[in-house]
């Protein structure tokens, strides 16, 4: 089985105009080797495997904070160019593929990037989808996952919305049709999985 990890985030000014979707897909056949590698690697250079980690650290600093591990959270940021490297290299190990969407909204005043915000994830995510389908179709396994950081904003309904018109009609909520047809004849789950990167190792290796 294939298994897409993603996340998505949001920048672009004062009212962040621009949503990415972007994760790595891999063989569900070497997830907890790759999982394990990854927490072995955290222990021997913070003495902690189970701490989470992401491209920006700084951005987890409350988490570390909140749970008494600032020592933990000053060892990494010291040499956190070099840790992010060391990372990749683990993970190079293994076979994966990154698969990244981006969109931007044509007007950057803050009404209209409240309105449609919803709409930019949801097409953001399609995007994503619909070479995943594509990826998991060429595929001799032919058989789809998705496991989801849970979503900015903290609303999944966007998402859910696309992966059940995908899954069961293989269309976009908006009747965009998916060329690797619906999901449902490709394996794929039923449903979208949801977990976090504070947890989730391999949530947090590339993004």
């Amino acid at each position: 089985m294939l298994k897409y990890f993603v996340d998505d985030c949001e920048f672009g000014g004062p009212f962040h105009h621009t949503v990415l979707n972007g994760g790595i897909i891999i063989d569900s056949k070497y997830e907890m080797e790759m999982v394990n590698d990854v927490e072995n690697f955290k222990l021997d250079r913070c003495g902690k495997k189970f701490v989470p980690v992401k491209y920006n650290l700084k951005d987890l600093r409350k988490f570390y904070e909140k749970y008494d591990l600032s020592d933990v959270y000053i060892t990494l940021l010291e040499d956190y160019d070099h840790f992010r490297l060391g990372l990749l290299d683990v993970i190079n190990k293994y076979e994966y593929k990154i698969l990244v969407s981006c969109m931007r909204a044509f007007k950057t005043n803050k009404k209209f990037i409240i309105k449609t915000k919803d709409k930019l994830r949801r097409f953001s995510f399609v995007m994503c989808l619909m070479r995943y389908a594509l990826e998991v179709e060429c595929n001799d396994i032919k058989e789809g996952e998705i496991v989801f950081d849970f979503p900015t904003g903290s609303n999944p309904e966007p998402l859910n919305k696309e992966y059940m018109c995908a899954y069961r009609k293989g269309k976009s909520f908006d009747e965009v049709v998916y060329k690797a047809g619906p999901l449902l004849n490709l394996g794929f789950k039923d449903s979208l999985y949801f977990s976090s990167t504070y947890s989730s190792a391999l949530l947090q290796v590339l993004f």
